[in-house]
């Protein structure tokens, strides 16, 4: 085995014995020798990659930052098509996930992730400044705050989706912003990386 796959494989080790103790007990309580006794990695292992099991968690939340990005571009950026088809693609990736993801929003992940959630929201808002600013007429900043706002509850509603196990499809949560925010969250403007 490669030194790379064997990297990947304990790091997903790692992730996933994380996320199993994750539904039992709090993450403030999860002690490394703990944690490396779940995941089948020693302590010199885990401090290797990591430097708590904090950490870890932030890293976890990276992957679905990037696979989210990924998704996003692949279906709107890189094959043309609309904002809202994006937008649903990331919604059905999630929706997939939805076991890890009620786990990772859990009490026990002690809001960990939920501002780092909010920051990918407000970054890609400051990400898409110029096109905001040369789409609409009018002051920038007031398109600018509306966009945070449309965002910003566009991911409070994905997560009390997910997190409730409300029953509804990726395509019914769309319908919802659609009818909430209409053009601010299915702009024409342009999406920039």
């Amino acid at each position: 085995m490669s030194h790379d796959m064997r990297i990947l494989m304990t790091r997903r080790m790692l992730k996933e014995g994380l996320l199993r103790m994750l539904e039992h007990k709090p993450l403030s309580r999860i002690s490394v020798s703990e944690l490396c006794r779940e995941a089948g990695v020693n302590r010199a292992t885990f401090y290797n990659h990591y430097d708590s099991p904090l950490m870890l968690l932030k890293d976890i939340a990276e992957d679905y930052a990037r696979s989210l990005k990924d998704i996003y571009y692949t279906e709107n950026v890189n094959s043309g098509h609309t904002k809202e088809q994006a937008i649903l693609a990331c919604l059905k990736y999630l929706y997939g996930k939805k076991d890890e993801i009620k786990i990772l929003l859990s009490p026990n992940a002690e809001n960990s992730i939920n501002g780092f959630g909010m920051e990918i929201v407000q970054n890609r808002v400051l990400n898409e400044k110029d096109a905001i600013n040369g789409a609409f007429p009018g002051s920038y900043e007031d398109h600018f705050l509306t966009a945070v706002l449309a965002s910003s509850a566009a991911y409070g509603l994905i997560q009390v989706w997910l997190v409730r196990d409300i029953d509804k499809t990726p395509e019914e949560i769309i319908a919802l912003l659609k009818s909430a925010f209409g053009k601010t969250i299915f702009s024409g403007y342009p999406c920039t990386q």
